[in-house]
């Protein structure tokens, strides 16, 4: 009975009615709490994050108190029940976690709801952050407004909503070059999401496209030379200590070498492909951690086939990693000649020339930030759905 009460209320915030919603949500709660009794459960922390959504839309600073305590509620019950919200939100909006403001509440449960699944509530709640951001800076274009923006895209990509999509990732694009200038990471980020994104939809959008593509591609010559330059010495130090057989101490290397390349490139970058080959390399010659190397080879298998900076040029190194992976002993043959050729032939509509750059070297495994989560979500079908 609750479930129908939370998605009307939804619909009452959506379109910006929140005393509507918060009837319905009490109620909702209510009958919640008949159903459960003293137990916790998801239903009720999730119906009390909307709560504090909806009172956050109402404003006002009895609205802000109590949306503190009511999420602090709903967080309780996630640690009753073994859930980390903090864990969960990991990944999109680590960037933002130690903001100890309103917006920040928000991002925190807005990951943990994408980290479930439910999409619809994580749409609602970066909306929420968003309208917070603004009206709490009026007027600034500052990196926290851009990320929430891009994570806002992702959850837009996820729910296949592309016109919605396109337009917050034009929105992102534009925050991002203001508050960091035309070469950047972000700005590399929202250019291939929006690229996807226009591809995505087909129509009359291939000129603009070809011109972003070209964008992309001076931006990413600048972000691979800082790259390159940041990485030289580590990369040389690791090389020379696993010629030498110190496996251990070249790995480390490696590692460091991936992660100061993922403050300079984009997500799905050949770059870090290379670098996670070479580190499992390295891992399976040191007879380290077998499972580890062929967890980087199937993501640099997967950025091989997928980068935004297209995957054309890049079969050489897919045929390599596929026997890598058969030779470890984790992947068939065949199963993962199919999963690749499927993922490049979808990719083709969607990726940017790689004409810019010898792309030659990194990415962390896990991820991390907003991320261009657009490559990594295209084993569909192209379709124009705006």
């Amino acid at each position: 009975a609750a479930s129908p009460l939370r998605g009307l209320a939804r619909a009452e915030l959506a379109q910006g009615r929140a005393e509507d919603a918060l009837f319905v949500l009490n109620r909702a709660l209510h009958v919640t709490e008949i159903a459960h009794g003293s137990e916790p459960h998801r239903d009720v922390a999730e119906t009390l994050r909307m709560i504090a959504a909806a009172l956050q839309m109402a404003g006002g600073q009895r609205a802000r108190e109590q949306v503190t305590g009511l999420v602090a509620a709903a967080n309780k019950i996630d640690g009753e029940l073994g859930i980390s919200t903090a864990a969960v939100a990991g990944g999109a909006g680590a960037d933002v976690l130690e903001e100890d403001n309103e917006a920040a509440i928000l991002d925190r449960q807005a990951a943990a709801q994408m980290a479930r699944g439910e999409l619809a509530n994580a749409e609602l709640l970066y909306h929420l952050a968003l309208q917070e951001r603004k009206l709490s800076s009026p007027g600034k274009q500052t990196p926290r407004l851009a990320a929430n923006l891009g994570r806002l895209a992702v959850v837009k990509i996820a729910m296949k909503q592309w016109g919605e999509a396109e337009r917050a990732c034009r929105d992102w694009l534009e925050v991002e070059q203001i508050a960091h200038g035309m070469i950047h990471r972000g700005v590399g980020e929202a250019m291939a999401t929006l690229a996807g994104v226009l591809a995505r939809q087909g129509g009359n959008k291939e000129e603009e496209l070809a011109s972003l593509r070209t964008r992309l591609s001076r931006v990413d010559v600048e972000l691979s030379a800082r790259a390159d330059s940041a990485t030289r010495a580590l990369l040389e130090n690791a090389d020379r200590l696993r010629t030498g057989g110190h496996h251990t101490g070249a790995a480390a290397l490696y590692r460091q070498a991936i992660d100061v390349t993922r403050e300079h490139q984009i997500e799905e970058h050949p770059r870090l492909a290379e670098l996670m080959t070479r580190l499992a390399d390295c891992l399976v010659e040191g007879k380290d951690n077998a499972g580890e190397a062929g967890g980087l080879y199937r993501r640099a298998l997967h950025i091989y086939s997928t980068t935004p900076l297209g995957a054309e040029p890049y079969s050489a190194q897919r045929t390599e990693l596929q026997a890598k992976l058969v030779a470890l002993g984790v992947a068939n043959e065949e199963e993962l000649k199919a999963e690749v050729a499927a993922k490049v032939i979808t990719m083709t509509r969607t990726t940017v020339p790689a004409k810019a750059t010898a792309l030659t070297m990194s990415e962390n495994v896990e991820g991390k930030g907003t991320g261009s989560s657009f490559a990594s979500s295209e084993n569909e079908t192209p379709e124009n759905d705006n």
